[in-house]
């Protein structure tokens, strides 16, 4: 059974992601997740809070947070805090965060794996009760530091996001799920298992049943974030994704040369999005573009290709910006599609 949840970068509010959170949790879908940048109109971690106040079920998470803009302490008590305030539903994810923000912000970024796997491990030990300090070489607690609260559960689970090797790894050596921003290539996807793989084997890591919820054989469970469209005008489904997949392209570097697709290609999509030129996006944004960055069409197209995701071995798929009418594409996803995999 794959589980299926929701992502949006569009939204403009507090209000608007409640409204969202909301009918997600009444169609069913599993998690809703907030990316955390500073150039987003909206507060991240206060805005989960508000969802959780206005929902019972539905999993909240932070798609992505990173150990930079605040210590992974605090970090940990966002995580607790939210964790108890929504009864056990925090999701909570972590990736390497936006470099180019923390270079205009004077942010010294030069270890951004060791932070990311050593951001991981402090939130772990903190939320384990733990006093006795981490030496960690970029974070590092001293010992005896008192929280003064408790996690609301023994265990919580932790996502890494990585579109890099490296950081794939490190979900593999620290992570309970790996999530693959986009890109959802059978290319992309070999290399994550691959990577994965080698960070499970450098920490020693096997799947046992416990807390840490558990993948697909050998493997943590791997999910990934696709454009979707969906519509009964599939065309405009199409269309919608063409237009979203010129905004991120450029930062596809990786599943990009995997694919063979040059960067001049890559500058070329990225300017028609900057300049509002929708018809070469239309033209150039391909087929096997859509098969790579996303999940379009009528509801049964979206089923097919979400069942050739769980083919290749994805677990979890958030669906990333829904449209290209949001309150038509929520309801087919809702109506349509959930059920479909929720009975299998």
């Amino acid at each position: 059974m794959m589980k299926l949840s929701l992502q949006m970068h569009s939204l403009r509010s507090m209000n608007e992601w409640v409204d969202l959170a909301c009918r997600a949790e009444e169609l069913g879908f599993a998690e809703i997740h907030i990316a955390e940048r500073l150039d987003f109109p909206y507060p991240t971690w206060p805005t989960l809070f508000l969802m959780a106040e206005h929902t019972t079920r539905i999993g909240l998470g932070t798609g992505v947070t990173n150990p930079y803009s605040r210590h992974p302490a605090v970090t940990a008590k966002m995580i607790a805090m939210l964790d108890a305030y929504s009864r056990g539903r925090a999701s909570p994810g972590i990736g390497q965060g936006d470099l180019w923000q923390f270079d205009q912000l004077g942010i010294d970024h030069d270890r951004p794996l060791a932070a990311l796997r050593e951001a991981v491990l402090v939130i772990r030990h903190i939320l384990s009760g733990k006093d006795d300090g981490f030496p960690g070489e970029v974070f590092s607690i001293q010992p005896g530091l008192d929280f003064k609260w408790k996690a609301y559960r023994e265990y919580t689970p932790i996502f890494v996001g990585s579109r890099s090797p490296g950081g794939m790894a490190v979900a593999g050596e620290v992570g309970d799920e790996l999530h693959l921003p986009n890109c959802v290539s059978p290319e992309f996807v070999a290399l994550a298992k691959e990577q994965v793989r080698k960070g499970m084997q450098k920490a020693g890591r096997t799947l046992t049943p416990g807390p840490s919820p558990r993948g697909r054989g050998e493997l943590i469970p791997l999910a990934s974030s696709p454009q979707c469209g969906v519509s009964l005008d599939r065309e405009a489904a199409v269309r919608h994704c063409q237009e979203r997949i010129g905004g991120f392209i450029e930062w596809m570097k990786v599943p990009c040369e995997l694919m063979g697709i040059g960067q001049d290609e890559v500058a070329r999509l990225s300017q028609a999005k900057r300049s509002g030129d929708r018809d070469y996006l239309h033209r150039n944004v391909t087929p096997r573009y859509m098969q790579a960055f996303a999940v379009a069409g009528t509801p049964q197209a979206v089923i097919e290709q979400l069942e050739t995701l769980a083919g290749l071995g994805l677990d979890h798929v958030t669906l990333n910006e829904p449209g290209p009418n949001l309150d038509e594409a929520l309801e087919l996803l809702g109506k349509e599609v959930l059920p479909y995999f929720s009975h299998q």
